[in-house]
């Protein structure tokens, strides 16, 4: 499995060759790895256009399987699939949460208030219910602990900026860690994102998770 990471100069890059690399994934082609505190090629952020536009070019430029663009810091996370397609704020959570549901049917997926009655469609269609709060990712988080606390599950909690936290990882705002889970569902259960537009309510197309069970296609 081929992924382009782009750190942007930021401290992702060890997430290259101390995580991916010894996992056996081919790294070749990844951008901006060294850390540099000027930020010369572009701001390291998901939602950055630019930092979205270069690690595009170079996941069709190389026929990758996956993108993945990192802030500084790597807790926030965005990323592009084999067409070019860019994979950030609803579009990713909607991603983690079909993810999330499957391992835990009934979930409530926590997120900031500025996220889509599109997403919170495609959450409740899966069996979830999505809790919507106040924004600001510390916000988020600490209210999928609370939930938690009173006995309501919630593993999954992310805010549209690509912070995010999982129950299993102890609510870590970590966006390195979702991505593995996303990296295993893809390359394990063959997952396939074919395109995914959001607009204010309506979801044209979201994904096709090709799993094998004995039911093939789940939609």
């Amino acid at each position: 499995m081929q992924i382009i990471v782009n750190a942007g100069n930021g401290s992702g890059g060890f997430f290259t060759w101390a995580v991916l690399d010894k996992l056996g994934a081919d790294t070749f082609g990844s951008l901006h790895l060294n850390p540099d505190g000027m930020f010369p090629n572009h701001i390291p952020n998901p939602e950055d256009k630019t930092a979205m536009a270069v690690t595009r070019s170079a996941v069709l430029e190389n026929s990758a399987d996956l993108g993945i663009v990192f802030d500084t810091d790597v807790d926030r996370s965005g990323v592009v699939d084999s067409a070019g397609n860019p994979i950030n704020g609803d579009k990713l959570i909607a991603l983690m949460s079909a993810i999330v549901l499957r391992e835990h049917p009934g979930s409530t997926i926590v997120t900031d208030a500025r996220t889509s009655m599109a997403l919170s469609k495609f959450i409740t269609e899966r069996g979830g219910r999505h809790c919507l709060y106040r924004v600001g990712y510390r916000n988020v988080i600490d209210k999928g602990v609370q939930l938690n606390k009173d006995g309501i599950e919630a593993h999954l909690m992310m805010e549209t900026s690509g912070h995010g936290a999982l129950k299993e990882n102890y609510f870590l705002d970590d966006g390195k860690t979702y991505l593995l889970f996303f990296i295993n569902y893809y390359s394990i259960n063959s997952l396939q994102l074919i395109y995914m537009i959001f607009s204010s309510n309506v979801i044209l197309l979201y994904l096709l998770i090709f799993l094998r069970t004995t039911n093939g296609i789940c939609v």
